[in-house]
C-alpha cells in the first residue's frame, strides 16, 4: 500500500489521513503544512485518538513534520487543521514486515528507497530523466533502486581501507576506521558496468575517498574522482 501525495485542506474538523489495513506497519514521510494566513495556527495529528504531534505554524509560513510517523497495523492516522492551514504528505510507504528482522543490507536498501522517493518528490518538474547521466538531471527512485538498491546480483561489501573493486560491487564506505582511502575500479570493465557506493557512517565530509579509474573512463571521463572536490 503506497501513495505519492495526499493533500488536506483545513476546515477545523478532523480528517482521516490514512487507515492502515495492511499486515505491515506503515511509515508516513514528507509531510509539510502551509499557513496562508496572517495568524499563527495550531494543528494536531493523532493515531487512534492519541495525539502524536501538536504544533503551531507561524503566520504566512510552512512547517515540516518530523521525518517519519509510524502507523501500526489496524490503526488510523488523523489530522485536525484550522481553516487557512493545508497539509501535504508526499509519501506513504508500507514498512517491511515488522515480524521479520532486517539484515543490514535490507535496512540500507529500505532507507535508500525512502530517501530516493523523498528526493524525487522534491525535484522540480522536468528534472527526472532515467536515460541521462547529466549532472543537471536525476534518475527516478525506481531507476535508482533498479541500478543499486534492489539488484540481487550485487556483491555487498563494507570497506574501510584501500580496495580493488569488482563489477556489480555495492560498497559500504566507512572512513571512521582508517581515515581516507582509495577504491580502485576494475581493470577490464564492460560498458555500462556499475558499482554502488554508500557512506554508511556519514563521514565523507571529514575523511574522503578517491575512486581511481584504473586506466579506464568513469562515466566517459578519464579522470579519477575525489569526493573532497566533488569532481573528476
Amino acid at each position: 500500500m503506497a501513495f505519492k501525495s495526499v493533500q488536506i485542506t483545513g476546515n477545523g474538523t478532523e480528517h482521516v489521513v490514512l487507515t492502515n489495513t495492511s499486515v505491515l506497519e506503515g511509515v508516513v514521510t514528507g509531510g509539510i503544512l502551509y499557513n496562508s494566513t496572517g495568524l499563527d495556527l495550531s494543528f494536531t495529528i493523532s493515531i487512534d485518538n492519541s495525539v502524536a504531534i501538536s504544533e503551531t505554524v507561524s503566520a504566512n509560513s510552512s512547517y515540516r513534520l518530523i521525518d517519519k510517523i509510524n502507523v501500526p497495523v489496524g490503526l488510523v492516522l488523523t489530522a485536525t487543521l484550522p481553516s487557512g492551514l493545508d497539509m501535504t504528505i508526499s509519501l506513504y510507504q508500507s514498512a517491511i514486515d515488522t515480524g521479520s528482522a532486517l539484515t543490514q543490507t535490507q535496512q540500507y536498501a529500505q532507507n535508500a528507497s525512502d530517501d530516493a522517493d523523498r528526493a524525487e518528490n522534491a525535484l522540480p518538474a522536468g528534472t527526472i530523466d532515467d536515460g541521462s547521466v547529466s549532472t543537471t538531471k536525476a534518475w527516478s527512485a525506481s531507476k535508482i533502486l533498479q541500478e543499486i538498491g534492489n539488484n540481487v546480483s550485487r556483491n555487498y561489501v563494507t570497506v574501510s581501507d584501500n580496495y580493488v573493486s569488482y563489477a556489480k560491487d555495492f560498497i559500504y564506505l566507512d572512513t571512521t576506521v582508517n581515515g581516507e582511502f582509495a577504491v580502485t575500479l576494475p581493470s577490464a570493465p564492460s560498458t555500462n558496468d556499475t558499482i554502488g557506493f554508500l557512506d554508511i557512517m556519514g563521514n565523507l565530509s571529514n575523511n574522503s575517498i578517491i575512486v581511481s579509474r584504473n586506466g579506464n573512463t568513469i562515466m566517459g571521463r578519464n579522470r579519477r574522482y575525489d569526493n573532497r572536490y566533488r569532481q573528476y
